[in-house]
């Protein structure tokens, strides 16, 4: 049985993967067709999270490029 500081580590780790989550497919909403460092930066975060087992969604939204034009 968990320890009342295991509960709590687990639960702020829970919130971590939440805010990674959130924060990585808007991440890369926005570096999708920019020409600057951002999108290699926004990639190489979603493939350290992927070492991680902590997966980011794909967006299809992101086949229609009209918007990022």
């Amino acid at each position: 049985m968990p320890t009342q500081l295991e509960e709590e580590l687990m639960a702020e780790i829970r919130t971590y993967r939440s805010i990674i989550t959130n924060t990585l497919w808007m991440s890369r909403r926005y570096a999708d067709g920019r020409d600057t460092y951002t999108p290699e930066m926004v990639e190489e975060a979603i493939e350290q999270c992927a070492e991680l087992k902590l997966f980011i969604e794909y967006d299809k939204t992101l086949e229609d490029k009209r918007w990022t034009q």
